[in-house]
C-alpha cells in the first residue's frame, strides 16, 4: 500500500521530452500521462546531429528523454551524449526481428552508451534496430519504458535497466534476460563524472 504514494511524489512537477512518436512510444506516451507527468515534451522530427540534440535539450531543460532509438551508432550516440553532458537521464526502447530491449543511462551512477561502444562494441545497446513493434509489444514495451522512467524520477527504487538492458524474446515466449555493460571510467562522454557506478 505505501509504494501507491509514489504517484504523487513529484510528478506533476516533472517534465519528460519523448523523442518519436510512433512505433513503440506511441504506447508509451499514455502511460506517463497516467502517471500524472506534469508536462510531456512530444517530438517526432528528424534530428540531423548532434548539436540539434543537444539544442532541443537546452531549450526544453526535461527531467528524463525518453527515446525510441533506431540507430543506436548514429542518433542514439547523440541523445546518449547530449543527455549524459548535460546529466540527464535517458531511457530507451527499440525492436529487432522478434527481439525488445529497454536501458537506460543514469548520468553520474551508471555507465553510458559509449561506455557500451567502447567495451562491449557487439553488446545488444549498439545494434541497430527497426521500431515495428506493434500491438501487445509496443504496449509491453511501453509499460516497461514508463515504469523505468517513474524509477528514475520518484527514486522509489533504483532504475532496473541503467547500463543494463532488458531484452524480451517474443519468439521463446517473451523470456527476458538482462545484459548490463560495464562502465568505463575513461569514457569521453561520462567517464569524468561518474562517482557511484551501479556495476
Amino acid at each position: 500500500m505505501v509504494r501507491l504514494r509514489i504517484v504523487d511524489d513529484g510528478l506533476a512537477d516533472a517534465h519528460v521530452l519523448v523523442l518519436g512518436t510512433g512505433g513503440l512510444n506511441a504506447s508509451m506516451i499514455p502511460y506517463l500521462c497516467g502517471l500524472g507527468i506534469g508536462q510531456l515534451t512530444l517530438l517526432d522530427r528528424a534530428l540531423a546531429s548532434s548539436r540539434q540534440v543537444g539544442d532541443l535539450l537546452d531549450k526544453h531543460r526535461p527531467d528524463v528523454v525518453a527515446a525510441q532509438v533506431d540507430s543506436a551508432d548514429e542518433l542514439g550516440r547523440w541523445v546518449n551524449d547530449a543527455c549524459a553532458t548535460r546529466e540527464i537521464p535517458l531511457v530507451c526502447t527499440g525492436m529487432w526481428h522478434t527481439e525488445a530491449i529497454v536501458w537506460s543511462v543514469d548520468p553520474g551512477l551508471s555507465g553510458c552508451l559509449e561506455c557500451a561502444f567502447r567495451q562491449q562494441p557487439d553488446s545488444a545497446a549498439t545494434r541497430n534496430r527497426g521500431s515495428r513493434g506493434i500491438g501487445q509489444i509496443s504496449a509491453l514495451l511501453g509499460e516497461l519504458t514508463a515504469f523505468e522512467i517513474l524509477r528514475i524520477l520518484t527514486r522509489f527504487e533504483e532504475p532496473a535497466y541503467a547500463a543494463n538492458s532488458l531484452f524480451v524474446d517474443f519468439a521463446n515466449g517473451g523470456a527476458t534476460h538482462e545484459q548490463p555493460w560495464p562502465r568505463d571510467p575513461t569514457c569521453p562522454v561520462c567517464g569524468p563524472k561518474l562517482a557511484q557506478p551501479y556495476r
